[in-house]
């Protein structure tokens, strides 16, 4: 943030020459500011954006306020409210006070301006609170002496901090998301983990299956563009392949995959020529050549957002999944501590 009393100021540089420079009455004739008149020594500040300067009596900000509060000056041309705006600096705590908080330097940070605000604002503080209690009964009353005692037992004993868990912590109780230990989980719970695991690892393998889409789709846009290249089709040929029809229908795509024009596209890293024989060119066999067809309009882009959707909804149910089984672990390590701690035990009597 830069400011200024006038253009030969300390953030405006030197003037060419001394003569032209050494009268204090000459006026900058500009263009600044958002009144795009000149700097005629009245108080300016600098855009840290597109670095004009302003007047201040222009944008409505006074000296004392631009040199002490504000960290960073836009200007309302640069302002768009994301990225580009005005920081203030935070003023001191203590009522009244306009100067800036200890908060920007890299030592003795503090809410207040000075240690002098500091003391007065806690004196205050403590001077709302009554002396002493009205009467003996009147426990639930803070009184000073109560409120710097419990000032003085927090510095003491180094903050505020979590206590132990209820029922203390064993260590090592889980590896690779199964108990250790029998009697942790139940048969019902052993059977949801089981159960929910296999899911995510079927969901697992969806994903892969629609990445395997993507890259289908990359291979027939390439396909497309190389035949426009070599002159076999027109810019504005469609270029859709038919073994694109798949694409997004999950059981499918998997049928596809496993036949012989699957696997051989895929062994072969790219989308070639259709093994099924035809008429036409090689290059564009199995494509649509119509120009502007609104058929498979946005072909690429339609079925490229559809496939991200699947994917998306896709981890979003493994990571369901996931939580799931973590809530249910933390939940029988409650238990299980619970059980250890308390020791419980159930005698059967025989009444034979």
């Amino acid at each position: 943030m830069k400011t200024k009393g006038a253009k030969k100021g300390a953030g405006a540089g030197e003037a060419p020459n001394s003569e032209e420079s050494s009268s204090d009455d000459e006026v900058d004739s500009g263009p600044y500011c958002i009144c795009r008149g000149p700097d005629d020594h009245r108080w300016m500040i600098g855009c840290d954006v597109c670095e004009d300067w302003f007047h201040g009596e222009c944008i409505h900000i006074d000296k004392e306020l631009g040199e002490k509060l504000i960290e960073r000056f836009v200007c309302p041309r640069c302002t768009d409210g994301i990225d580009n705006y005005t920081k203030y600096k935070k003023t001191c705590s203590l009522d009244g006070c306009t100067n800036p908080a200890r908060l920007y330097g890299k030592k003795d940070k503090s809410v207040f301006c000075c240690n002098d605000h500091c003391d007065t604002w806690w004196g205050s503080m403590i001077n709302t609170l009554p002396t002493k209690a009205a009467s003996q009964k009147a426990v639930e009353v803070l009184t000073q002496e109560d409120f710097m005692g419990l000032l003085a037992a927090t510095a003491d004993q180094g903050g505020w901090k979590l206590g132990d868990e209820p029922f203390g912590k064993i260590e090592g109780l889980w590896a690779n998301g199964l108990p250790t230990r029998p009697g942790v989980l139940s048969d019902e719970e052993q059977a949801f983990l089981q159960n929910s695991a296999a899911e995510r690892l079927a969901l697992g393998n969806e994903i892969v299956m629609y990445k395997k889409m993507i890259q289908l789709l990359d291979w027939a846009n390439h396909r497309r563009l190389t035949a426009i290249e070599k002159e076999k089709m027109t810019k504005d040929g469609c270029g859709y392949d038919y073994r694109l029809d798949d694409v997004s229908v999950r059981h499918a795509f998997a049928a596809w995959l496993d036949s012989p024009e699957g696997q051989a596209t895929f062994t072969v890293g790219k989308l070639d020529t259709p093994i099924e024989p035809g008429d036409g060119e090689p290059a564009t066999r199995g494509m649509c050549e119509k120009k502007r067809c609104t058929a498979h309009k946005g072909w690429y882009k339609i079925l490229m957002s559809a496939v991200r959707n699947q994917i998306k909804e896709t981890a979003t149910a493994a990571a369901d999944k996931l939580d799931s089984e973590d809530v249910l672990r933390q939940q029988a390590v409650i238990r299980f501590e619970r059980r250890q701690l308390e020791n419980n035990w159930v005698e059967v009597i025989d009444p034979n």
